[in-house]
């Protein structure tokens, strides 16, 4: 006997309309890392999803039940420009070493700070934690420890080099250039030189320095698991594409959704939009943002 018709409908209806109960962390106070995720967030509280938002920022769609995260006093854990200016070496070795100065500075006050604590004494109960990685994953082990919980990754830049073994995404310095590195896809020797040179000090940087400190806070009641956790995560979402990064295999665990955060065009005022089209020599649009 086959099922009415309405039934598979409700069915159908029902699966669809499931809403996941979503804890999103975003420990990180940079602006240009919040455009990225912040209309994903509100898209998904939009669509009905419930989401418990812990950060820095507010979003369109506002619940009573998030958690603002305080601002850390210590100004000395906001990057100054001016420190990243430099020779070469200096941009793209020593800079490492304040990344990882503001990371273990910044692990400090989150897993001390009140708000962070609320998240670890609380006994609700969450479908999926979504986060931010840079650096440090200081504050994405107690979670998962805590919630027992698949969670999903956004990198607010391309895959890193010692990111690429969490998802098995094989990362090939001869024919891959790092990150850091303003290379063609085509190298000649010296530049794959170049390349391995720095995928090996970006490797040794991550284990002996970035993971050491995180590591540290073992010894913290609210301390974390190693980096080796990272290599559970369900998904990874990168701010790249291969329209403007360097086109690399992935897996589909590894997901690029660069422009994400770019919202549709909007119509230019009329006044405006009749000068363009009237002008017989064209126009030379310039912007200082």
């Amino acid at each position: 006997m086959k099922p009415p018709k309405y039934f598979l409908f409700l069915v159908n209806l029902l699966y669809s309309a499931e809403c996941l109960k979503i804890l999103a962390v975003f420990p990180y106070t940079a602006r240009s890392h919040a455009v990225t995720y912040i209309p994903l967030l509100e898209k998904l509280r939009e669509s009905g999803h419930e989401l418990r938002l812990a950060a820095f920022f507010s979003l369109k769609y506002r619940h009573a039940d998030d958690i603002k995260l305080l601002i850390p006093p210590n100004s000395e854990i906001v990057i100054e420009l001016d420190s990243l200016v430099g020779s070469r070496f200096e941009q793209l070795y020593l800079a490492h070493f304040l990344h990882s100065e503001i990371a273990n500075k910044r692990c400090d006050f989150l897993l001390s700070s009140k708000a962070f604590g609320e998240l670890l004494k609380s006994n609700e109960t969450y479908d999926v934690i979504l986060t931010e990685h840079f650096t440090t994953s200081c504050h994405i082990s107690p979670l998962v420890e805590k919630h027992q919980t698949p969670f999903i990754v956004i990198h607010t830049n391309a895959l890193m080099a010692w990111a690429a073994p969490w998802v098995d995404v094989p990362y090939n310095p001869a024919y891959m250039p790092v990150l850091f590195l303003d290379f063609p896809l085509r190298m000649n020797f010296w530049k794959r030189l170049d390349s391995l040179v720095m995928w090996i000090y970006v490797h040794v940087h991550y284990y002996l320095v970035i993971a050491a400190q995180d590591d540290s806070f073992l010894k913290n009641p609210k301390g974390i698991i190693s980096h080796e956790l990272m290599q559970n995560a369900s998904l990874i979402l990168t701010n790249s594409h291969f329209t403007y990064h360097i086109p690399r295999p992935l897996v589909p665990r590894t997901v690029e959704v660069a422009g994400m955060h770019i919202e549709a065009c909007q119509q230019l005022p009329k006044h405006i939009d009749k000068w363009i089209n009237e002008s017989k020599h064209g126009v030379i649009y310039f912007s200082l943002g």
